[in-house]
């Protein structure tokens, strides 16, 4: 009896299995013809008093293959080609089911009260199962005898007869707004992706027109500049009211094109900017990204800038860190820095652009543990540690802004605040530049070391010797 069961539980097992098997089988190849599938679309609008009349005509569709098309929330007066395949309407969806590669659907859209400008965005019907290749649009308009309309899609044709204006869009992917004003705008050339259009007495600046004609991005995009709408945005349509939104949205574009030739860490997906001042040649972003590009363009020279810049963006496609952005930075100056990664959190305070010798610095015979701090040729070194070395004691005052060093039978106070010391009882000046605070610690030039505490500092190809002079 147990045998019997035992024999009845495996025989429902496979059956189950193969009729999952079955289903998924059949799902996953129906998933993949439409995803093979190419659909294009061809919309002929005519717009009249009554409203907007509609034909959307669907090609390449898969034969007796069901596809459900949801309707824009206020179409009415839905119908579709019989002919062509089976059609079951429910409220605003339809589940198509094609005799042929073509498909057509028509309805009717309540215009909405004409002002000073019209925009319209879910005007159109979707395929639920698949996206759109390429759409055509073909506007008739028997009712505003001014202005002009306008599409994310590129303009492709166009007439303004007596009775009535024609248009034409089309384009790769799906439909998207439709926009009309009165006002006639003047079309900026900006290269093949965009289409900008603004009023005669608005002038973009030069730089803007440059950014957009040097990008080369997957979806061409329309812009609109006027005072007639209210600002709208969507993927490939933008209605903009100033100069500034302008700026901001061709901020925005070119840095979602950096983000999509390289790749981030979510962590440090902020460091885009920073590559985009790199291919920009001038600052970009946050104020901490400014800062950190500023530091760079102090700190190198010319030809490290462009050695630098050339090593950084020849990174497309590859994961960019920051360990990467620091060690491409060392080898080209030459020298140790942790720039990037003491700055990899974008909230952080910025941390200055340190670049540390490599060499062994032996001070007074005893081997370091810090390096020698390389600020545009002239080496530091942490005051406290180097001067504690060479037997001096060093207090800091409480006003917390005084040191007082003493050796001997010499004393010295110095005033940070004040550039200058005093060596028993006489003042002295200090160059701005000859103590400076990084990262919390005090460090001193060479030069200064030299000078006021009367040491030599030997530069040697795997050393720096710092030692009490012989006197």
């Amino acid at each position: 009896m147990v045998k019997k069961s035992l024999l009845f539980s495996l025989l429902l097992m496979i059956i189950s299995g193969g009729i999952i098997f079955i289903q998924w089988n059949g799902y996953e190849g129906s998933s993949k013809e439409f995803g093979n599938n190419q659909f294009e679309q061809e919309i002929q609008m005519i717009y009249s008093e009554k409203g907007f009349a509609i034909q959307q005509t669907f090609h390449h569709l898969p034969i007796d293959k069901p596809l459900t098309l949801v309707f824009p929330i206020d179409a009415k007066n839905m119908r579709c080609e019989t002919k062509e395949g089976k059609c079951s309407l429910n409220g605003l969806s339809a589940v198509i089911t094609p005799k042929d590669h073509t498909f057509t659907v028509s309805y009717m859209l309540n215009a909405p009260p004409v002002k000073s400008s019209m925009l319209l965005t879910n005007w159109f019907v979707k395929v639920k199962e698949a996206a759109i290749k390429k759409t055509s649009i073909y506007l008739t308009d028997k009712k505003l005898r001014t202005g002009n309309w306008y599409s994310g899609l590129k303009t492709t044709g166009g007439q303004k007869k007596d009775l009535i204006n024609y248009y034409e869009f089309q384009g790769n992917g799906g439909a998207n707004a439709l926009y009309w004003q009165s006002d006639s705008l003047v079309n900026v050339s900006v290269g093949e992706d965009f289409a900008l259009y603004m009023p005669s007495e608005t002038k973009a600046p030069e730089q803007l027109i440059d950014s957009l004609k040097s990008l080369d991005i997957s979806k061409p995009k329309t812009i609109i500049v006027t005072n007639q709408h209210a600002a709208y945005s969507s993927d490939q349509f933008h209605i903009l009211n100033n100069s500034q939104q302008l700026t901001e949205l061709v901020n925005t574009i070119q840095l979602n094109d950096m983000k999509s030739k390289y790749r981030f860490q979510e962590s440090e997906e902020w460091l885009a900017e920073i590559m985009l001042a790199f291919e920009l040649n001038r600052a970009f972003g946050s104020q901490k990204s400014q800062k950190m590009y500023q530091y760079l363009q102090q700190q190198l020279t010319p030809e490290e800038q462009e050695a630098y810049k050339a090593e950084v963006l020849q990174m497309k496609g590859e994961l960019v860190k920051a360990e990467q952005l620091d060690r491409m930075l060392s080898e080209v100056k030459g020298l140790e820095t942790h720039f990037f990664q003491e700055n990899r959190d974008a909230k952080s305070v910025i941390k200055p652009l340190l670049f540390a010798d490599t060499r062994s610095v032996i001070v007074n015979g005893k081997v370091m543990t810090f390096k020698a701090m390389n600020q545009k040729g002239v080496l530091l070194f942490p005051f406290q540690s180097t001067l504690r070395q060479l037997g001096f004691d060093v207090k800091v005052l409480s006003n917390g802004q005084s040191l007082l060093v003493n050796k001997g039978a010499d004393t010295y106070r110095f005033d940070l605040d004040q550039h200058r010391f005093i060596l028993n009882e006489e003042d002295y000046g200090l160059y701005e530049n000859a103590l400076a605070t990084y990262n919390g610690e005090l460090y001193i030039e060479d030069m200064w070391l030299q000078k006021i505490f009367l040491v030599s500092v030997s530069e040697q190809n795997d050393q720096i010797l710092i030692n009490p002079l012989d006197l």
